[in-house]
């Protein structure tokens, strides 16, 4: 995560005389070896170099964050080590920001490298309301050799939070925004709405659902719902673009009447297919259909019954929904499939009812190449059917008709 900056140095006289052979560390008048810290990630930050022969590098390591906003902090440790081909025979202190370590070094002739060695302590700075940063701090050697200059740390990026967001309740006049954040690392975002009509955000804090009144009917609307710093500074981290378009307001819908269609399936069964037909087709969302309470419900004007059985009839009633999620009064109505025999009607006890004639059969049974349809007289447009004798009574005696033929 680190720079590497190339840093001053103060140069003083090199006295062989006092390089000793045997390399080692005097800490608090105590010789202890240099550690070598198992670390899984560090990041060199600074080389302070005396010559061609001599370096002193800075690492930091263990970085992490601790708390959460607005007490988020960020923490590292720091160790060094110096390297090349060198003796050295002094006390030294080590400097890096507001951290020390003091000993004596005793490393003999040919010294290639130290190994790391710890300074005591931690960095601990406060990040604000920050997603990253860089710290710069002093660091040094004095003693023998007498270094200086600055180490720069990028600290790591914080992850940008997972968030859900989407549009309900579209009305006429309004609608419902629904926003929450999935995650919130270290309690560092917040989601704001963007109003794209109103150029301004209409929320600073989206946690749940929003509603935005006074909208004007059948017109689209687009919102911005977007990740921001908790703080509002700077600009969005991530941004989803919400469309939608608010109803027509419009009378409520009535229906008029209902058509049926038969088509054939084989001699013994129909598929019927019902639309409904109403004062304003074009804002019916759906239809429920049934009878006996029994219902379906469908999309759109239609509906299909399949493998129904011949000579059959059913009352039914019919409710449409419309856009804006009223349901019309139920409209009753009367559908067949294919009558394979005449209908008729006989005069009994001074009332009319209603009875089938014997005559009627079918005599050519129609190809299934193709659909037949039919309408509620039950006849199918390819059928063919014998003669029927047709009588009518003029309120004193009946009186027979003409031979009557109908046939496809």
């Amino acid at each position: 995560m680190g720079v590497v900056c190339e840093l001053d140095y103060n140069e003083t006289d090199f006295d062989l005389d006092v390089l000793l052979d045997n390399s080692s560390i005097i800490e608090d008048g105590q010789q202890m070896p240099a550690i070598d810290y198992d670390v899984s990630a560090y990041s060199n930050v600074a080389n302070l170099d005396y010559n061609q022969y001599l370096r002193v590098s800075f690492d930091v390591y263990n970085e992490r964050y601790e708390g959460a906003y607005p007490n988020l902090r960020y923490k590292a440790n720091v160790r060094f080590k110096i390297t090349g081909q060198f003796a050295i025979q002094a006390s030294n202190t080590v400097k890096f920001g507001g951290l020390t370590w003091s000993g004596y070094m005793n490393y003999g002739y040919y010294t290639q490298d130290t190994g790391w060695i710890k300074i005591p302590g931690e960095i601990n700075e406060a990040m604000g309301c920050n997603r990253q940063r860089s710290f710069s701090w002093n660091c040094s050697i004095s003693g023998w050799p007498n270094l200086s200059g600055t180490a720069s740390v990028k600290t790591p990026l914080i992850s940008a939070p997972e968030f859900e967001t989407s549009i309900s309740d579209i009305d006429v006049e309004s609608l419902v925004i629904n926003g929450k954040l999935a995650s919130n690392p270290y309690n560092l975002y917040c989601l704001r709405v963007f109003s794209q009509d109103k150029s301004a955000f209409i929320s600073n804090n989206l946690n749940g659902s929003l509603t935005i009144d006074g909208l004007a009917q059948n017109t689209p609307y687009e919102y911005h719902v977007e990740v921001w710093k908790v703080d509002l500074s700077g600009s969005y981290v991530s941004q989803k673009i919400l469309t939608a378009t608010t109803l027509e307001n419009y009378l409520e819908i009535s229906i008029e009447s209902v058509d049926f269609v038969i088509t054939e399936v084989d001699s013994e069964y129909d598929n019927v297919t019902l639309t409904v037909h109403t004062t304003d087709d074009s804002h019916v969302k759906s239809c429920t259909w049934g009878e006996g309470g029994v219902y379906k419900r469908a999309e759109g004007t239609s509906i299909t019954y399949n493998n129904l059985k011949k000579n059959l009839e059913f009352y039914f009633e019919v409710m449409v929904e419309d856009t804006l999620g009223r349901t019309s009064k139920p409209f009753y109505f009367r559908f067949n499939t294919t009558f394979t025999y005449m209908e008729a009607w006989v005069f009994v006890d001074g009332m009319w009812k209603r009875g089938y004639s014997m005559a009627l059969g079918r005599i050519n049974k129609p190809k299934l190449d193709s659909g037949i349809s039919a309408y509620s007289s039950g006849v199918g447009s390819r059928d063919t059917y014998s003669l029927v004798r047709l009588s009518v009574y003029d309120g004193l005696e009946w009186h027979q008709a003409i031979p009557y033929k109908e046939e496809s």
